[in-house]
């Protein structure tokens, strides 16, 4: 395990840092089979929409916060919000199904917008800079 470190913690194995990254990567995939055998019913309640209403207002303040104050930490911040986005729409995808995401659905804009924000925010935060020295 040390030499292992030592080979992904050196400045020249880039390749190294990027094949450790897609490692942990996989390990997300696993919580995501966590994810989908849960009993995630608690999701529907008036507390957890609270909740979710509460991270996206805080969110926007925090947008505002970002745009004027410079600090390290809004890196982490922006990813910790991402994960609870990702966790609040595959719990209802997990609930509702494709169902979520249907025509037949009445607030097809809505989770199609929902949909859309957070694999676009997936895609630029966490799989892009796989691909981008």
């Amino acid at each position: 395990v040390g030499m292992c470190m030592s080979i992904v913690l050196h400045p020249a194995s880039g390749q190294a840092i990027k094949a450790f990254k897609l490692v942990q990567g996989l390990c997300g995939l696993r919580l995501v089979r966590i994810l989908l055998e849960a009993d995630l019913t608690w999701t529907a309640s008036q507390n957890f929409h609270a909740f979710i209403g509460i991270v996206i207002s805080i969110n926007s303040l925090l947008m505002g916060f970002e745009t004027d104050i410079d600090w390290a930490g809004w890196f982490w911040v922006e990813h910790v919000l991402l994960l609870i986005y990702c966790f609040e729409f595959l719990a209802s995808l997990k609930r509702f199904g494709w169902y979520q995401i249907s025509y037949k659905n009445p607030d097809i804009m809505w989770n199609a917008l929902d949909c859309t924000i957070v694999c676009a925010s997936v895609l630029d935060s966490w799989l892009l800079p796989f691909f981008t020295p």
